[in-house]
């Protein structure tokens, strides 16, 4: 795990990705619907000829947006193939010198397949996630 980290806001809440998983960042664009596909699959779209799979993190992850619409699609690769991440809006990289784990009772839960720990910086929290984990379950 690098100490360099793409943070980006799903909803109300800060969240971050190691910047090894991440590819690049782009621009909300058109993305074409799956029919049938899962609730979480919003389509597909074509990066530099490839067509890639548009997941929906928020709600993959079980994460309210409310109501806020995405303007960035993160793109990364898992398991080597490329796909793309819905989020409200990309704030930067961050490096963190340190990293939190997450509280026993929460990763006992099942969630530490996803969630490598949490960054306390002032008064937020931003929870770290580990992309490839998200969709292995």
């Amino acid at each position: 795990m690098s100490d360099q980290f793409v943070v980006f806001t799903l909803g109300e809440e800060l969240y971050a990705a190691d910047i090894e998983e991440v590819l690049e960042i782009r621009l909300l664009e058109k993305i074409t619907e799956v029919p049938g596909g899962a609730p979480y699959l919003r389509g597909m779209m074509n990066l530099r000829g490839k067509v890639i799979p548009v997941f929906d993190l928020a709600e993959r992850i079980g994460v309210d947006i409310k109501g806020k619409g995405y303007k960035k699609i993160v793109i990364a690769e898992i398991n080597e193939k490329l796909v793309g991440l819905l989020v409200n809006e990309v704030s930067g990289v961050e490096r963190f010198d340190t990293i939190d784990e997450m509280p026993e009772l929460i990763a006992q839960r099942g969630e530490k397949g996803y969630i490598k720990g949490v960054k306390r910086e002032d008064d937020r929290l931003i929870m770290i996630l580990k992309i490839g984990g998200i969709f292995s379950e």
